[in-house]
């Protein structure tokens, strides 16, 4: 039986948690399914240089995502 598989890709890589996190927030308002990773390394050694943020989002949608980036450079 094959599955539905639809793998994460990396959109974007940020040095804040905050901004990732903003972007994030308005992909997911705009429906794209996404998630922050190095989370809590970039936390715990503050978020700048060796511990990117790292945005993903679904293969499918990630024009969408791409598409929503360049018209919110503001976020």
């Amino acid at each position: 039986m094959k599955q539905n598989h639809d793998p994460v890709v990396l959109l974007a890589t940020y040095t804040s948690q905050p901004e990732a996190h903003a972007v994030k927030g308005m992909l997911e308002a705009n429906g794209i399914v996404c998630t922050v990773s190095d989370e809590l390394m970039s936390t715990i050694y503050g978020g700048i240089g060796a511990f990117p943020a790292r945005l993903y989002v679904l293969r499918s949608q990630l024009a969408l995502a791409q598409q929503l980036l360049a018209e919110h450079n503001d976020v």
